[in-house]
């Protein structure tokens, strides 16, 4: 079964242990979860591979609310799973869910699981979303199957967005932000990188790619940027 565990730092023994789902077996992607639990106070939240959210407490594991973000929401589960780790900030939820619709990216409160907003036509990919500070405005910045999108955090408002060719809809490192203005992204299987500069002008925003290479080709890993270089898995 999918279970969330909570381990004793010094025993190793478990404290709890909360099951939110069947078990996943996938024979390419691997079997289990794919997602890192986020802990924000006494919430931890948590995706399983077939759509389950779950916020549950933090000290004893105890379900506080569960949301079913495929068959409930609308979503489409992507072809390895939902690997995506939701995004806490805020006391809001970010989730890529996927699906037709209005069921794209989507908020939810993180005290009782009820959307505050949902944005329609993104396919869901595996990166995680990221709270970025661009162009001196906090933004959360999505990586979907398909293109980069970011979006207002407290109202999904979509700030901009710029269509990416990817292969099998695999993006799943996490964007990046490079500096105050820009944002790097990356996949396998040959695409490469790609940095944005992000460019304001009063209350509207573009991307502007300044480049793009096939010599980071981030799979699964994320970058990271260290004094004006990157680094990372090609």
């Amino acid at each position: 079964h999918v279970s969330v565990v909570a381990f004793d730092v010094a025993t190793g023994k478990d404290r709890w242990r909360t099951r939110i789902g069947p078990r996943y077996q996938d024979t390419m992607g691997g079997n289990g979860p794919r997602a890192t639990p986020t802990v924000s106070g006494k919430h931890l939240v948590t995706l399983a591979p077939d759509g389950t959210l779950v916020a549950l407490d933090a000290k004893t594991g105890t379900l506080t609310w569960i949301r079913q973000i495929a068959q409930e929401l609308g979503g489409e589960v992507p072809k390895w799973g939902y690997s995506s780790s939701p995004l806490v900030v805020d006391g809001r939820v970010y989730v890529e869910v996927g699906g037709e619709g209005d069921h794209g990216i989507m908020a939810l409160s993180l005290k009782d699981g009820q959307v505050l907003w949902a944005r329609g036509g993104f396919k869901a990919g595996y990166s995680s979303p990221a709270q970025l500070t661009l162009a001196g405005l906090k933004q959360v910045v999505f990586f979907t199957a398909q293109e980069v999108v970011s979006a207002k955090p407290e109202s999904g408002d979509i700030l901009w967005r710029r269509p990416w060719k990817i292969s099998y809809d695999v993006s799943a490192a996490t964007p990046l932000a490079v500096g105050p203005d820009a944002v790097f992204i990356a996949a396998g299987y040959g695409v490469g990188g790609v940095l944005y500069d992000i460019k304001r002008s009063g209350a509207n925003f573009e991307a502007v790619e300044r480049w793009s290479t096939p010599r980071m080709r981030n799979k699964m890993s994320t970058s990271v940027v260290i004094d004006g270089h990157l680094y990372g898995f090609d």
